[in-house]
């Protein structure tokens, strides 16, 4: 018995040991937090310490100039580091779910590959954090790259207020660097909500040494109050504020004869690495100053230059031959236009050392190249070192636009065109049911993306010997997809759509062909025309276009000889790029940002954006070429 009633003694002195521990109340001096503990009659230094199970040299330290036997009533104050750091990694880690999250605002044509090499994050970690995202992805809907701090790569999620300067500033980086980070920012089009990536911290910043004046805390000494003393004055006299002071006595009441704590603060000049300021950073016109240094563009001028270096894939091809033609013609008639123009051609064939020199030499603010197959990598690579603009014309595969901030793809991506297609279909004939006709081709990714977006209830699949058989309803409406794309099975096609039409001339039809339809312009342009049919392209040179009529006039003039027949006519495609690219750089004082939407243009129509802040810059306009009944064709621009 009397064993356990000593063991329910000693219990019962540790429970109010730890319940004595649990409420001292906290005080925080200079930034850091402090347990503040009042001395009662009796108590030792040694005592204090043993019964809050604090460490007596830590303790003696903070208030060296307290002896062993305490005074009553005073008070002792020991560091809460260790507490600190749990409150600060819950906060971190409440901080982290809540405000440190990276989302993804999808865009059409984007898919999980894609974004995982934006922000090179693996599939299947994207998987993870999104379920059912392995099942597809849908524009317009947010998917979550990383949910925690730990995890987001380096991005960052702007939020409402924050400015370019104040995001550097809290991530330790230049304005510079920021902005050379993320190409596609700018003191105007900072949003909330948008996703930057941040470089290194230090990044940007210059370092020098310098000596400072820094404040530490060395402890605390007690005072003990007397008549008509006021915070002020004591801190006056400690050579303290007033403000500290009354942060390590919070709570207690300014009387005579009460003792406080009085922190001891020393100041000493030390030698630190500090970063030189950019006075201009905290300016809009100091801003704009660093935005164009980044970018390379120079002070307005009243005759601005375009240094274009064309890299041509076969010079002597007649694809090479022909856009280089079209591209001269370009610049024959921007020659009046102001703009100095300096222009060479380079073979790519030369090898990467020997086109390297010619680039040094020539120092182009915009590149071309021609090459179909595969844009070389060291020319990206250049064009990324350099932040010189490197226009892709012809091959629609390379995806190099997703990592290289001055890659300009200008050939829309199958995925982005497909969905800009569906969606703009579906717009205008969403009430239509959508029939799909002839052998279902799987590989056909623009009829996966409509099946995608379409109410499945107004989905039907149809031979085209049912269109010969099966009436069609006098007051449907049909939109017909066909999947042959041989010529002679369209031809064969669009005469059962126009019979069934004939049966049935208040149904309304539209006929959406295949891109590929529209090499047939001029052998099927009569049942193209009797059929409403509708061809999704990226190229398309209508002859009598008032435009394309006074280029086929000049090319003639120029190189006496007709333009010859290709898909897509290289030699438009030359023009365009070059009177697009020189107006815009020009008008633009050689920002790539600031190129507008065309409006000119014979056979490629040009929108650029980035898909993200950090990424290259990609052409989102494609065409919905229409031939209509009344024998006219219109080019739609769907951007």
């Amino acid at each position: 018995m009397k064993i356990k009633r000593m063991a329910l003694a000693v219990l019962a002195a540790c429970m109010v040991l730890t319940a004595e521990a649990s409420t001292l109340s906290k005080v925080t001096v200079m930034g850091r937090p402090y347990y503040r503990y009042d001395v009662k009659k009796g108590d030792t230094m040694y005592g204090v310490a043993r019964e809050l199970g604090w460490d007596i040299n830590i303790l003696q330290s903070t208030n060296q100039q307290q002896m062993t036997s305490l005074t009553k009533n005073a008070v002792l104050y020991y560091p809460a580091e260790a507490d600190n750091e749990k409150v600060a990694t819950a906060s971190a880690k409440t901080a982290d779910k809540q405000g440190k999250q990276v989302r993804h605002h999808i865009r059409s044509g984007e898919t999980l590959y894609s974004i995982s090499r934006l922000y090179d994050v693996p599939v299947a970690r994207l998987e993870e954090l999104n379920p059912g995202s392995d099942k597809g992805i849908k524009a317009d809907e947010w998917l979550l790259i990383s949910d925690d701090n730990k995890g987001n790569g380096g991005f960052h999620t702007i939020a409402p207020g924050e400015t370019i300067y104040g995001v550097s500033k809290a991530n330790g980086i230049s304005v510079g660097a920021l902005l050379s980070a993320n190409p596609g920012i700018s003191e105007t089009n900072f949003r909330a909500g948008d996703v930057i990536r941040l470089p290194e911290a230090g990044s940007g910043l210059k370092m020098q040494t310098r000596m400072v004046t820094e404040q530490t805390l060395s402890g605390f000494k007690i005072y003990k109050v007397k008549k008509n003393d006021t915070w002020k004055s004591i801190a006056g006299a400690h050579g303290i504020s007033a403000e500290e002071l009354r942060n390590a006595n919070r709570g207690v009441v300014l009387k005579n004869k009460v003792i406080i704590g009085i922190p001891v603060i020393e100041t000493r000049a030390v030698e630190r690495q500090v970063a030189d300021s950019d006075p201009r950073e905290s300016t809009s016109d100091g801003l704009e100053e660093i935005y164009r240094e980044v970018h390379g563009i120079s002070a307005t001028e009243n005759h601005p230059e375009v240094r274009m270096a064309v890299l041509l894939e076969e010079p002597e091809s007649r694809k090479d031959r022909q856009f280089m033609r079209g591209l001269l013609l370009a610049v024959n008639d921007l020659k009046n236009s102001g703009t100095r123009i300096a222009l060479k051609a380079i073979d790519l064939g030369k090898g990467a050392t020997a086109i390297g020199d010619d680039l040094s030499e020539f120092k182009p603010t915009l590149m071309v190249t021609t090459a179909e197959k595969q844009v070389p990598a060291w020319l990206v690579d250049y064009s990324d070192t350099k932040n010189i603009p490197l226009v892709n014309t012809l091959d629609v595969k390379d995806i190099s636009y997703q990592a290289n901030p001055y890659m300009v793809q200008l050939i829309t991506p199958s995925e982005y065109f497909n969905d800009r297609v569906a969606e703009w279909l579906h717009d205008k004939y969403a009430d239509y049911s959508l029939v799909f006709t002839g052998e279902e081709d799987s590989a056909d990714a623009l009829a996966s993306s409509l099946k995608s977006i379409w109410d499945t209830s107004k989905v039907r699949s149809r031979s085209i010997e049912d269109l010969k058989s099966m009436p069609l309803n006098e007051r449907g409406k049909y939109l017909l997809y066909s999947y042959p794309v041989k010529r002679n099975e369209v031809s064969a096609f669009l005469d059962v759509v126009n019979e069934a039409t004939t049966r049935t001339p208040l149904a309304s039809v539209a006929v959406l062909g295949r891109p590929n339809w529209i090499v047939y312009d001029e052998s099927l342009e009569n049942k193209f025309h009797n059929n409403n049919v509708m061809i999704p392209a990226r190229f398309y040179l209508p002859a009598n276009e008032r435009n394309n009529s006074r280029f086929a006039i000049e090319y003639r003039q120029m190189y006496d000889a007709a333009i010859p027949n290709s898909f897509p006519v290289y030699s438009a495609l030359g023009y365009d790029v070059a009177n697009y690219f020189i107006k815009g750089l020009a008008g633009a004082e050689g920002d790539i940002n600031a190129l507008p939407a065309s409006h000119d243009t014979l056979q490629s129509d040009f929108s650029l954006a980035r898909p993200s802040n950090w990424s290259g810059l990609l052409n989102t306009a494609v065409y919905m070429v229409q031939f209509t009944p009344y024998d006219t064709i219109e080019k739609i621009v769907i951007k």
